[in-house]
């Protein structure tokens, strides 16, 4: 899972693939954004207007994994590139353009010290269920997949994560309603 440079040659080969595997697929993609360890010296464009791009040209979709975004944003502060990693998580999904998005992701994480891995074996943590909520908000309803492959837990832990996002995304929605 190596970060793509996020320059306009990078962008042209994205769309050549993706229209390839579409092309025989013979329907569209998601692509997925990454949780990127390293980064590329020289970025010509952020990641939300490389995906909005890839998005626009292609034809694909985007999968926005919520849990990546923010242990990209974690991963920042650590390096000291990022004060307020809540507020760069929200900044980043509301410059996704709704229409692109297929479909979000939730996870959980790992912190090791001096990095922040995306590992999918833990509960999601509450800043992330609050990224959530902001992301169905921005984004409307669509599907979500809570992804957990390492130190996968009884069946109960599993469904309660999944009434966590359905609550959350009925709150995300219809916040009034549910007050009343």
């Amino acid at each position: 899972l190596l970060p793509v440079p996020m320059s306009r040659a990078a962008l042209d080969v994205m769309c050549a693939n993706v229209a390839r595997v579409q092309d025989r697929l013979r329907r569209p993609i998601a692509v997925e954004n990454l949780s990127a360890y390293v980064q590329w010296a020289g970025a010509e464009m952020d990641e939300p207007t490389f995906l909005n791009v890839l998005a626009r040209r292609s034809g694909c979709r985007l999968l926005v994994d919520v849990n990546n975004i923010y242990v990209n944003a974690l991963n920042a502060q650590l390096r000291g590139e990022a004060h307020d990693p809540l507020d760069q998580c929200r900044q980043w999904m509301d410059a996704i353009a709704p229409a692109h998005v297929a479909e979000l992701h939730l996870a959980g994480h790992v912190h090791c010290g001096d990095i922040v891995i995306d590992d999918h074996g833990s509960r999601v943590v509450d800043p992330v269920w609050s990224l959530y909520r902001h992301a169905v908000q921005h984004f409307g309803a669509v599907p979500t997949l809570i992804e957990w492959d390492t130190d996968v837990p009884e069946l109960g832990v599993l469904l309660d994560e999944a009434d966590r996002a359905r609550t959350a995304a009925r709150q995300a929605l219809a916040p009034e309603e549910l007050t009343a």
